[in-house]
C-alpha cells in the first residue's frame, strides 16, 4: 500500500515554458511540481516562504524554486485565483 501525503493547494491549469521544457528533464519537472504541491518551496528565501504560507490561507501567488541535476534553476508559480501554474527557468520569471 502506498503512503499518501496531503497537498497544500491545487495546481490548476499547467503550462511549461518552451525553454524550461527544452532544458529540464520531464521527470525533474514532475518532481518539482510534486514538491511544490506538497509545500516544499525549495530554494526560496525565508521571506518568500512566509508569503507562500500566507497565500495558502488567503489565496494569492505561491512560488517555489528548484535546481535541476545540471544546475539549472527553475521556478514554479501557482496563481490560486485562476488557478494556473507555470514552470519556467528562473531568468524567465524576472
Amino acid at each position: 500500500m502506498s503512503e499518501t501525503f496531503p497537498t497544500t493547494h491545487t495546481l490548476g491549469h499547467l503550462a511549461v515554458s518552451p525553454r524550461a521544457e527544452a532544458r529540464i528533464d520531464r521527470d525533474e519537472i514532475a518532481e518539482g511540481l510534486m514538491r511544490h504541491l506538497h509545500g516544499d518551496w525549495g530554494l526560496v528565501t525565508e521571506r518568500a516562504r512566509r508569503r507562500n504560507e500566507e497565500a495558502l490561507g488567503r489565496g494569492g501567488q505561491i512560488v517555489s524554486k528548484h535546481l535541476a541535476a545540471d544546475g539549472t534553476l527553475f521556478c514554479i508559480v501557482t496563481e490560486q485565483s485562476f488557478p494556473f501554474t507555470v514552470v519556467a527557468l528562473s531568468d524567465e520569471m524576472a
